[in-house]
Order: structure tokens, then sequence, then C-alpha cells
């Protein structure tokens, strides 16, 4: 396995292909896949790498030959698969490389055989013996592909019986094949893949038509392999031929990114909030500051002989409204820095997301005597979306507005409602420095940044477009303004 750059150039690989290859890491680091890539096979495989960065295929696989070190050529079966940001750019290949090499060789030797066989049948005499003989040649032969491929071939009844497993899907499984055809195979399919297997299966018996499958099997030794399907059903002899391809180790690497992507968009919402932490540390002390005067004041009134039950009233409820303000600001914590990729979408006041996400920002923007403007937001403005998103995208602008404006004399930030065609957002302006006209194209682009080191991740903005992408809004630098000027907005829906 290695993961290889946008150009070429290997970035990380395995010692499984150092072997296959005869280098050593530190010499195959140096060079690129094009270099030791056989130049009859490079063209095919450039085609593939070209269409996967216009976003025509999301992988590929082909078999193709090596240039080993000591100058021989080792066949290999590659599949890649291309990794993008949660903006959907490109950001490296992963590459998965098996050694084919005598697989190859023995399919050769077995094209070789079969040609014979194909001669001889052409040429076989009239005598029944010699007949006879060159069909169980050719039966024979035809075997011996059938055992010796590494693909996984399986034949099926109609009924659901497997009726024979060639060795390499019975290693795959690590069944026997009496095993395997003294039941149905659905036997051994993942529990929660067993549904959606049986009706494709009862779609294809009854149209013939099949576009493909995946499903889970579990093996003898309690493992879990993930096959690819390939189907073809001959009704006149109740069979069902199959090839699969074991994909487990794909999938699984695609999770893994996956996963990956969620904790990279984790820390950034985090960094978010830390950023903020001072200013929101402040927003809870103030009313708690408030209350603490409000104990003592309680105190000496007890001391008192008569006291006015309406003063007693009234600081209750000053006391009772700071501390609604305290679990405002925690509420509203707890609800930012919970995961909500898997939220459903809902309709929601954007006035209050503003003002939500501003009860995280006062208290830094206070601290820095930044001059704040807002507008007012009607009620009857909603935007359909996930809450929690959306407040992480107006977030990280006032972050950013924030950190441009924070040192200098004329500090100021504007929030508008804008309301555009059949899209509702919000525009943040600042009068920070602004932005170099080269560095615009590469705003959303993920771990660009201006900012000092240790002051920005480079993510923000590359995860706000995610976000806003998903919700099928758009997020963009006003170049018309006087100021520096970050727009989203979100699609108008009616209830």
């Amino acid at each position: 396995m290695s993961h290889v750059s946008l150009t070429g150039d290997w970035l990380l690989v395995n010692q499984k292909l150092c072997d296959i290859v005869g280098y050593n890491k530190e010499e195959l680091l140096k060079l690129s896949f094009q270099q030791i890539t056989h130049p009859d096979d490079l063209s095919s495989d450039m085609a593939f790498v070209e269409k996967m960065l216009r976003g025509e295929i999301q992988t590929y696989s082909l078999e193709k030959r090596y240039i080993r070190k000591d100058k021989s050529h080792v066949w290999i079966n590659l599949t890649v698969s291309l990794v993008k940001d949660s903006s959907g750019l490109p950001l490296y290949f992963i590459s998965v490389i098996e050694d084919i090499h005598k697989r190859k060789k023995m399919e050769s030797q077995l094209r070789g055989i079969h040609g014979e066989m194909e001669q001889i049948i052409e040429k076989r005499t009239a005598a029944l013996k010699i007949e006879i003989a060159e069909r169980k040649r050719a039966e024979k032969e035809r075997n011996s592909f059938y055992d010796l491929s590494s693909d996984l071939i399986a034949i099926f009844g109609y009924d659901g019986y497997l009726r024979a497993a060639n060795p390499a899907l019975r290693k795959c499984l690590g069944y026997t094949e009496k095993e395997l055809t003294s039941r149905r195979f659905i036997e051994i399919i993942h529990p929660e893949d067993l549904d959606r297997t049986l009706e494709i299966s009862a779609e294809f018996r009854k149209t013939g038509r099949f576009a493909g499958m995946e499903n889970r099997y579990l093996c003898k030794n309690g493992n879990i392999v993930t096959l690819s399907w390939t189907v073809t059903g001959v009704p006149e002899d109740d069979c069902i031929y199959t090839v699969a391809r074991d994909v487990t180790d794909i999938r699984r690497q695609e999770l893994e990114i996956a996963e990956q992507k969620l904790k990279i968009a984790a820390n950034s919402k985090m960094n978010a909030l830390g950023r903020m932490a001072s200013g929101i540390a402040h927003e809870i002390n103030n009313p708690l500051t408030i209350v603490y005067g409000q104990t003592s004041a309680l105190k000496k009134l007890a001391e008192e002989d008569f006291v006015p039950k309406s003063k007693i009233v009234t600081i209750a409820n000053s006391m009772e409204k700071m501390c609604e303000r305290i679990v405002r600001i925690i509420n509203g914590l707890r609800t930012f820095s919970r995961d909500a990729t898997n939220d459903p979408l809902e309709f929601y006041s954007a006035g209050k997301l503003l003002n939500e996400t501003l009860s995280f920002c006062h208290g830094r923007i206070q601290s820095f005597e930044i001059e704040l403007a807002v507008d007012e937001v009607s009620e009857e403005f909603e935007f359909y979306c996930r809450p929690v998103q959306i407040s992480q995208v107006l977030l990280n602008l006032l972050n950013n507005s924030i950190d441009a404006v924070k040192s200098l004399d004329s500090k100021r930030i504007q929030i508008r409602f804008v309301v555009e065609n059949e899209k509702i957002g919000f525009s943040i302006s600042d009068s920070g420095a602004g932005i170099k006209k080269d560095h615009i194209p590469n705003l959303f682009t993920p771990f660009f940044t201006t900012k000092e080191i240790g002051i920005g991740t480079g993510l923000g903005l590359s995860i706000a477009k995610g976000i806003v992408d998903a919700h099928q809004g758009n997020i963009y630098f006003d170049t018309a303004s006087t100021e520096t000027c970050f727009v989203f907005l979100l699609p108008r829906v009616s209830k």
C-alpha cells in the first residue's frame, strides 16, 4: 500500500511494496510512480489518473508492470482511490498494490495451453475415441484455469445452493467445498447484509438484471470479508456463474479516511471554541459577580428587623435572570460542542441562531474593544439546516474577523442579514487589512492560511465551505465590498 501525491511522488510506502519493486523505503520515496512504471503501461495509468482528477471516476483498477531495481519487471494489480477534503478538493491518492507476477506467468502458460487445446479440437478426427479424448483434455484444461485463477469463482443453482467454489474462494472464506455446498450460501452472509442480498437475488432471478453488489461474509475463523460480485445467469443450465473480488482492505481504508475527516472537522470546531474561551469565561463571570453581590445584599437585609417584600423579590428576580443567562451560555456550549453530522435538517430561526452564536463571542469582542454592528433579523426568516453546523460556520467567520482587527486602531465588525434571490444568509465584514488578490483563489483550500504560525489551522474556511455545500448553499469572498467581507447563503425553504 502507498500514498501518492497528485503529481505521482511517493508520500508513504509500506515494506510489502518495497519487497515487490526491490527498493528500500528511502530509495523509493525519491522516485515517482511514473519512473518505475513500464513505458508500455504508463499511458493507460495516467489516463485513469486524469479521469479521477476531473471527477469522472471515484476509483480504478488495472494490471500493469513495475520496473524493479534490478531492471526486471514485475506484474502488479493496482487499485487507486482519491482522497478528497470535505469540500471535494483532491489531496492525495491511496494505492493498493498486489503482486500478481506468478499469476500472470501462469495465465500466460494457461493461454498457451488453451490455444493448443483449441487447435487440437479444430483438427479432431471423426474417430469417436479421439473426439472423446480431446473433449476430456479440454475439460481438464478449463478446470485448471478455474482452480488456478486468483479471482473468487463460484457456481450457484437458482435454488440458492452453491454447486462449486474454486480454491481462491475457499481460501478467502476458510471453508472446504463440502462445507460450502452442503448449505445455502446465504447462511454465511453477514446478518446486516442479508435482507438486501435476498432482495437483489430475487430481482436477478426474476428479471436477469444484475447491477453489481457488495456484501459481507462470515469466515470460518471469525473474520469478516467484503466481496464485490459480478454475476451471469444461464437459466437453461439452471446455473448462475459468479466472479467476486475481495475489497475488504479498500473499504476499511475508505472508512479510516472518513473517520479522519470527521476528526479534522471536530478539531476545527474545538479550536474555534478554544479561541473564544476567555470571552466565554468573561460572559459567565459577569453574571456570577452580580449574583455574588446580590447574596451579600440578602445577608445584610437578613440583619434588619423589617425588610420590604418588594426588595427581596427585586433581588431574587435579578439573581434569577443572571442564572438564566449562565444556563443559556452553558447549554449553547453543550449543543455546539457535540457532533451534529447526523442531525436531521430542521427549520431554525436565523435571528436565534445568530444570537446564540454571538453569545460565544461577546466576551472576546468586548475584551478587544471591537465595535460590533448587527442587523435585526425578522422572525419570519428561518434556515432549513443543521443548526449546530451553521453556527460553526458563523463562528469561524467571526473568529477570523476578530483576529483581523483586534490589534488595529479602527476595530469594526458588521453582520448583515442578506436576502438574495431564493437564498438567505449573513455577510460578515470587518475593517481589517484585507486579503491579497493572489490569495483569494486559495481561501477555501484546506490548510491555506495567511495568519501567523500557531494562530490558525488553515481548516476553518474549508470546513465551512464543506458544511455550506452540504446544505446546498454557497459561501464566497465578496470582492465588490470595500471591506474584508465573507457571505454565506442557504436555500430559502418553505415549510
